[in-house]
Parts: C-alpha cells; sequence; structure tokens
C-alpha cells in the first residue's frame, strides 16, 4: 500500500513538473536545465531535422522515371473478323541534360531547408540569450542588494553611536535625523530591490514553463577576474568578418542571390535543350501470356525555355518481335503568345539587384552593430578600471570622515554625503561588470566563438 502510495505521488510530482528546488550556479546551468526541461524545444528540433533530411533525400527529379500501361481493345465488325488486341508496355526515361535547372534548383531546396533548420536554432539561441539576459539582471539586482543591506548594517551601528552623542549633546538633533532619513531611505531602496528580484524570478519562471510554486535558488555571481587590457579593437576586423559569416540572416540572403545569379545565367542559356533518353518494352497478342515484344529507344530534346516557339525533337528507333526494325523522327512546336516575356526578363535583372543590395544592407546593418559592441566592450573596461581606482580611494576618504564626525571635526551631514557618493559609485561598478560579462556573452554568441581574447 505504501508504495503504491509513494509511486503516485512521484508521477504527480512528475506530471506537474513540480521541482522542491531548482539551484542554478552560472547562466550556463541556466540554459542546460531550459534545454533538457522544454518539450517543445525538444519536438520542434526533432521536427526541422526530420525535414533537413527528407530534403535531402529530395533527389526524385534525377531519378529514372518509370511508366507500366496496359490497354484491351475489342472490336467486332460486321461480317469480318473481330479484332482483339492486348497491350503492356513498360517504360523507363531518364534526364541527361537540362542546363543545370534541375540541379540549381535542388541545392536551392536543400540549402534553403539547412538555413530553415539554422534560423529555428537561432531563434532558440536568442531564447536562451533572453535567459542569460534575466540571469545577469538578477545578479545586478543581487549584489546591489547585498550592498545596500550592509550599508544598512553599518548605518544603524552608526546611528546608535549618534543617538548616544545626541543624548548627552555632542551633535545637533538635525543630525540625528538626517541620519535616521538616510537608513529609512536605504530599508526603502533594500525593499524595492526584493520586490524587483521576485519580478525577475518569476520571469525565469515563465521563460522555463515551471510552476511558480517552485523555488529557484540562484547563486551570487562570483566577480571574474576582468583584465583591463584585453581590448578588442585591434581585432574589430576579424570580429567582424567572424559575425557576419556566423549571421543566418546572412547565409539566407546569400543563399537567395546565388541562387537568383544561376537562375539568370539559365534564363540567359535558352537555346539549350532538356534531353531525356527513354527506353521501354512492349507485349501484345490476342490472349494470355502475350508473346510478341517490342522494343524501343528514344531520344528527346525540349526547347521548354525557348520564347515565343518551344519546339520538341523525338528519335525513336525500335524492333519488334519480327525483327523487323524502324527509326521514327518527328518535330513539332508549340507557339505560345508570351506577352510579358520582356516584362518578366526586366523583372529578374532587378529581382538579382535587389538580392544584391538586401545582401549588401544587411551587411552594413550587421557591422555597426558589431561595432557598437566593441566600442562598448572597451568602454566598460576603461570604465570599471576607472571606478575600482575611484572606490578604493573613496572608501579611504569615507573611514577618514567617519572619524572625523565620530570627534566633531565634521558634521555627520557630509559624512552621510560620502557614504552616497560610495555608494553610487559601488552600484556603479557591480552594474559595469556584469554588464561586461553579459556583452562578452553576446559577443560570443553571434561571432561563434568560446574565446575572444586569444
Amino acid at each position: 500500500m505504501r508504495t503504491k502510495i509513494f509511486l503516485f505521488l512521484f508521477l504527480l510530482l512528475k506530471t506537474f513538473h513540480m521541482y522542491p528546488q531548482i539551484t542554478i550556479k552560472s547562466s550556463d546551468e541556466l540554459i542546460a536545465f531550459a534545454r533538457s526541461n522544454s518539450q517543445e524545444i525538444i519536438l520542434n528540433n526533432e521536427y526541422m531535422l526530420l525535414k533537413l533530411k527528407t530534403t535531402k533525400k529530395s533527389i526524385t527529379p534525377f531519378l529514372p522515371q518509370f511508366n507500366l500501361s496496359w490497354q484491351e481493345y475489342d472490336r467486332i465488325n460486321y461480317k469480318q473478323n473481330d479484332i482483339r488486341t492486348k497491350t503492356i508496355t513498360a517504360s523507363i526515361t531518364q534526364l541527361l541534360f537540362d542546363n543545370g535547372k534541375t540541379k540549381t534548383e535542388y541545392l536551392y531546396n536543400r540549402q534553403t531547408s539547412f538555413l530553415e533548420y539554422m534560423l529555428y536554432q537561432k531563434t532558440i539561441k536568442e531564447y536562451e540569450l533572453n535567459l542569460i539576459e534575466k540571469y545577469y539582471n538578477h545578479q545586478l539586482l543581487s549584489n546591489t542588494l547585498i550592498l545596500k543591506e550592509q550599508l544598512l548594517e553599518n548605518s544603524l551601528k552608526d546611528l546608535n553611536a549618534i543617538k548616544y552623542k545626541f543624548e548627552n549633546g555632542l551633535i545637533t538633533k538635525s543630525d540625528l535625523l538626517e541620519y535616521e532619513i538616510y537608513c529609512n531611505k536605504l530599508e526603502n531602496e533594500i525593499l524595492n530591490y526584493k520586490n524587483q528580484i521576485q519580478i525577475n524570478i518569476f520571469d525565469i519562471k515563465e521563460m522555463l514553463n515551471i510552476p511558480e510554486e517552485t523555488d529557484i535558488y540562484i547563486e551570487d555571481y562570483s566577480e571574474h577576474t576582468i583584465n583591463e587590457t584585453n581590448t578588442l579593437k585591434d581585432k574589430k576586423t576579424q570580429i567582424i568578418t567572424d559575425i557576419l559569416r556566423n549571421d543566418i540572416e546572412i547565409q539566407q540572403l546569400q543563399n537567395t542571390l546565388n541562387y537568383e545569379r544561376k537562375l539568370a545565367k539559365t534564363i540567359k542559356r535558352f537555346y539549350f535543350p532538356s534531353i531525356y533518353l527513354s527506353g521501354g518494352i512492349s507485349f501484345t497478342g490476342i490472349s494470355y501470356p502475350l508473346t510478341q515484344p517490342e522494343y524501343n529507344l528514344k531520344l528527346i530534346f525540349t526547347f521548354d525555355s525557348v520564347p515565343f516557339v518551344k519546339p520538341n525533337l523525338t528519335t525513336n528507333s525500335g524492333v519488334n518481335y519480327n525483327q523487323s526494325k524502324s527509326l521514327e523522327n518527328s518535330l513539332s512546336a508549340n507557339i505560345i503568345p508570351e506577352i510579358n516575356y520582356f516584362d518578366n526578363k526586366k523583372i529578374a535583372a532587378i529581382s538579382l539587384k535587389q538580392a544584391e543590395l538586401k545582401l549588401s544592407n544587411k551587411e552594413r546593418e550587421i557591422s555597426k552593430k558589431a561595432i557598437e559592441y566593441i566600442f562598448s566592450h572597451d568602454n566598460l573596461l576603461s570604465q570599471i578600471k576607472i571606478n575600482k581606482t575611484t572606490q578604493t580611494l573613496m572608501k579611504e576618504k569615507l573611514d577618514i570622515l567617519k572619524y572625523e564626525a565620530e570627534n566633531g571635526l565634521v558634521t555627520y551631514s557630509e559624512y552621510i554625503k560620502q557614504i552616497i557618493d560610495f555608494s553610487e559609485v559601488s552600484q556603479a561598478l557591480i552594474q559595469q561588470i556584469i554588464q561586461f560579462n553579459l556583452l562578452l556573452e553576446k559577443i560570443k554568441y553571434l561571432t561563434g566563438e568560446s574565446s575572444l581574447y586569444e
């Protein structure tokens, strides 16, 4: 009985994806959990892979075409012999040459299918990047909260000492009130950051598609060593090249452009025929089994791309059961009034230029974005270096002002102002470090590189 109850509860938890607690130690762990937990991602990935596999196998136009036919002909004549004929025919037709049209179409469809799969992967990566942004946003809020709580803890200790000084007439009530106001502001800020953290956690749960009741614990971000000399300005050309090579939209536009160019060449060579080889065997007779075989071999030339007049030439060689040989040549032509032929030709030329322009504009757009990322990366490095130095200097000044305030050399207002300034610099430094690491992740994703500094 106990076993059944335990099994039921286990299945219930599994059904509703109820996790007692999820601990996330890094952005990589968050992404790994998202990939393994999302049935939608798993199923869509399988679907896209099967679709890609199907497209690769779509080689029917290159394969021989088989045809099998059966016919019975019965004619009853008055005062004459009746005619009864039965025929079974089997034939095979193989494309030999079509000016590369079939191959071009096949390669285009295969590449298009591959890029559709890669585009789906891009949407997944964008989803993952959004998760990473939520992760770093949590770290920003969490680390700022820790900073504010430490400031409040130290300030409350100072407040007790300030109250003692006021009670003994060593400071004014104005100094006491100002410090109490400062502590209250800190408490309000702490409440606000706690609320923002909860909202951010809720957003992460929504993105992971897990119940709101599930506890998620994200470990505090440990600062990685940041080398201020690791700038990217000298690697600008290589980074832009990598981003352009790795961008799916660029690859799609290049694929379309290549197809348009090959299609334009094919249109110019309109006088090239499509050539087919066809062979067959037929059996005729008045009753089954049919014992009168006839063999034939055809060479077919079609000029489907020729405007206005589309000729078809066929040469047919055959031999029957009586060993009689035959040779037949035929020529036909369809006259088609293609009213829009010249306009369509112009449209094709414009379409090619449009494809070239789209590719050029996209390359310029992505290059501009890449340069902005590089500038932001190097600028953040400089800001982090300056703020680290500033933080050290302000901490030293803060210690001096605290001593002077305690000994009545300066007012507590001056001391509070220095605390606020120190807090702002420390908060800015936290934000810059986290922004820097987030930007680094984005650049690595865009370039497809695991390291940018080697």
